[in-house]
């Protein structure tokens, strides 16, 4: 192309009023495009019983169907979306709702639960603290109270949302999976069993007049229409500009005077939590309540901490006796009809973690991204499988973390501890191993080569 030795002041006036001016500072992209720091928000789904294996896990019934990428000697990786090309979707439960998140996706299967009796009986604590005390219904073991939603609570200095949803606000199997060293002492932390508790906890129906997150924006804007400012008004200064140049800049300059104002006089913007006390007898619609009230508080900046336990099976009270002997006869119940209905009912527990995806992806942080961009969202169950088992389990995390957490892949753990799940979870959401390594303690969680449970089809291939 021919250069044209045309001088600024022609350029100028060619321009038609689309001022053109030399190179500044403040437009390049490393301060223009200066993304707003958003904090990360973490949130830990826990729920009792087991996914079946075979049904959950990528690839399980055609382990050579999607490439495999060799991570590490025992790590290897499937992209999420190679899996569902075959048949649509990654598994038979991660179905077709999972499909619109899955670059936002991991599925980690194999892992292992390394906890002192973890299949002997029942656990309200392998999911969220990678210990079990070997009582019924007990955990976690002294010394190990340390949940997750707790370490990152204090990590982060922020309180932290925890709802247990329960029948007449009684649960008596599993009322926490919250556990923490408060005043030295090991305490099982409350959770909310029922909306009002926890429209309370969240001040649902209060209004703020602004955001944290919607000032940060708002300052974001104006810091960045004052550098420019400043840029103008030096260029505008300069001996080498006419007086003809300069009065276009001060046309300019007014311009974004105006602008700066209206920055000011419309980010006050008000974020109201609705309240949140209702009534009714569909679970669904209870939880998903539930669910739009910590997205909601996510992008005020009400709270970037949750802990979420998911009691019941279905919309009606499938919960108790009648689950409890689908979810340990399910072995023998392959293809009778109490054995869809159990995996019916878990895939019920997973429709709410995809229906808070929709609600994060939805929602937008002050960078205008999606508000799951910036988030941690955890999915465990109590064991590993079916039974009480604690060889080869399926987790499942969403969200970038603020790109801290790399995406879209189906992993073969290999056998390594589901403690390496939540340590990486709890680092990306901005901690680090000194907050989450406790009473001296390398690591996090229990670790233990015995009483390990049914290690039945520990390992699929």
């Amino acid at each position: 192309m021919k250069y044209n030795a045309m001088n600024r002041r022609m350029f100028l006036q060619g321009s038609l009023g689309m001022m053109a001016i030399p190179l500044l500072p403040s437009l390049l992209p490393s301060k223009a495009n200066a993304a707003v720091n958003v904090p990360t928000k973490f949130i830990h789904f826990s729920t009792h019983y087991g996914m079946p294996r075979e049904y959950v896990t990528p690839s399980y019934f055609d382990p050579n169907g999607a490439p495999w990428t060799q991570k590490e000697t025992y790590v290897k990786t499937q992209l999420l979306t190679d899996v569902a090309k075959k048949t649509g979707t990654v598994s038979r439960m991660i179905d077709d709702q999972f499909n619109p998140f899955l670059s936002k996706l991991n599925v980690i299967s194999n892992a292992h639960m390394y906890t002192g009796n973890a299949g002997a009986n029942h656990s309200k604590s392998n999911q969220s603290t990678c210990s079990n005390y070997p009582s019924d219904n007990g955990g976690p073991l002294s010394g190990y109270y340390y949940s997750v939603d707790h370490l990152v609570e204090q990590g982060l200095g922020d309180k932290a949302l925890r709802v247990n949803l329960c029948k007449d606000g009684i649960d008596f199997y599993i009322p926490s999976v919250s556990f923490g060293t408060l005043n030295g002492k090991e305490v099982e932390i409350n959770m909310d069993k029922t909306l009002a508790a926890f429209n309370q906890s969240l001040g649902g129906g209060k209004t703020s007049s602004s955001t944290a997150q919607a000032d940060q924006l708002s300052l974001n804007r104006r810091s960045l229409v004052d550098s420019v400012l400043a840029d103008f008004n030096r260029l505008k200064n300069h001996r080498r500009v006419s007086a003809d140049d300069k009065n276009r800049l001060e046309g300019a300059v007014q311009l974004w005077r105006e602008y700066e104002k209206g920055l000011s006089a419309s980010q006050t913007i008000t974020c109201t939590i609705p309240s949140l006390n209702m009534t009714s007898s569909d679970w669904g619609v209870l939880h998903r309540t539930a669910l739009d009230g910590i997205a909601l508080a996510f992008a005020c900046g009400r709270s970037r901490t949750a802990a979420y336990n998911v009691r019941q099976c279905g919309d009606i009270d499938l919960d108790g006796g009648y689950t409890h002997s689908m979810h340990h006869d399910f072995r023998n119940q392959k293809g009778g009809q109490n054995s869809f209905e159990f995996v019916d009912s878990l895939r019920w527990q997973l429709h709410l973690y995809t229906y808070f995806l929709g609600r994060l992806s939805a929602l937008k942080d002050a960078n205008q991204q999606s508000l799951l961009d910036s988030s941690v969202a955890s999915f465990a169950y109590e064991y590993a499988n079916w039974g009480h088992e604690s060889l080869g389990y399926n987790l499942l995390v969403a969200g970038g973390a603020n790109g801290k957490l790399e995406t879209g892949y189906h992993v073969d753990a290999g056998g390594a501890p589901v403690n390496k799940f939540h340590i990486t979870n709890m680092m990306a959401a901005g901690l680090s191993l000194a907050q989450i390594e406790r009473a001296g303690r390398k690591g996090w969680g229990e670790y233990s080569l015995s009483g390990g449970g049914d290690s039945r089809d520990a390992s699929f291939g």
